[in-house]
């Protein structure tokens, strides 16, 4: 099964880390279905459990290959099997961890936006850092993912009309959505004007998990000067959504549309 060409590049990467993760607690460079063994399994399973993603998602990932095999290679109503055991039916993958809330308050949302870029370590990536996070904040909690693969087709007489790209290929509407970009932001437009794209995120980062992960080390960097525990960009996204609902009496329905 080609996972590379089932859909988008970043489930395709996780299938392809999980499988390197894999592979390295086996010793193997490769590794085929008659390989995995019930023990090994277990073995891998035991060695991610003090990762706090990991160790749910990487085994949920093996699982998908392995039953997709089951399902390719077997005959069920011919009772050919070449995929004769099953090494996930006595192991038990670990619950995920719950995520701790990440509002913010409105007086910590000011300080960052504000927040002077001399004072930081990492002056390239602390600007950018708090221009995503407005633009985060300003249109409706956008994921950062979005912002990354944004088209400038998706600019239609200002407002940002485009489909979600992690879940628009598991909904009907495949996730589409128009948000009116606000003049508070409207000058970023311009200073990340992309040659190909609407942003030129993709021009600076390979992936956008790499474009997330510089935001991100930028608002660390942000937190330790303020003295606040570390931010992230899923705060403003968190944020937006709880202000939206407990200060500005939008709809349970609405903040989750958006």
């Amino acid at each position: 099964v080609n996972y590379s060409k089932k859909g988008k590049d970043s489930s395709a990467n996780n299938y392809r880390f999980a499988l390197n993760s894999l592979q390295r607690s086996m010793g193997e460079d490769n590794v085929s279905f008659s390989d995995i063994s019930t023990k090994s399994i277990a073995k891998w399973i035991k060695s991610l459990e003090n990762t706090s993603n990991s160790k749910n998602k990487y085994p949920l990932l093996i699982k998908k290959i392995f039953n997709d095999g089951l399902i390719e290679f077997n005959d069920y109503d011919r009772n050919i099997f070449l995929i004769k055991h099953n090494p996930f039916m006595k192991n038990t993958i670990p619950r995920p961890e719950i995520t701790k809330k990440q509002s913010l308050s409105k007086d910590v949302i000011l300080d960052i936006f504000s927040f002077d870029t001399s004072l930081s370590l990492k002056e390239q990536k602390v600007p950018m850092a708090i221009d995503v996070a407005l633009m985060v904040f300003h249109l409706a909690g956008i994921n950062t993912a979005d912002l990354y693969t944004l088209e400038k087709s998706n600019l239609k007489k200002g407002k940002l009309c485009y489909n979600r790209l992690k879940t628009k290929d598991r909904r009907g509407d495949k996730s589409y959505i128009e948000i009116t970009v606000p003049i508070e932001i409207k000058h970023l437009l311009e200073k990340y004007k992309g040659k190909d794209r609407l942003f030129n995120f993709s021009e600076r980062y390979y992936t956008h998990q790499q474009f997330n992960k510089s935001v991100n080390q930028g608002l660390e960097d942000i937190s330790k000067k303020l003295g606040i525990d570390k931010v992230t960009s899923y705060a403003f996204r968190h944020s937006w959504a709880t202000i939206a609902q407990n200060k500005c009496n939008a709809g349970t329905d609405e903040v989750a549309f958006c």
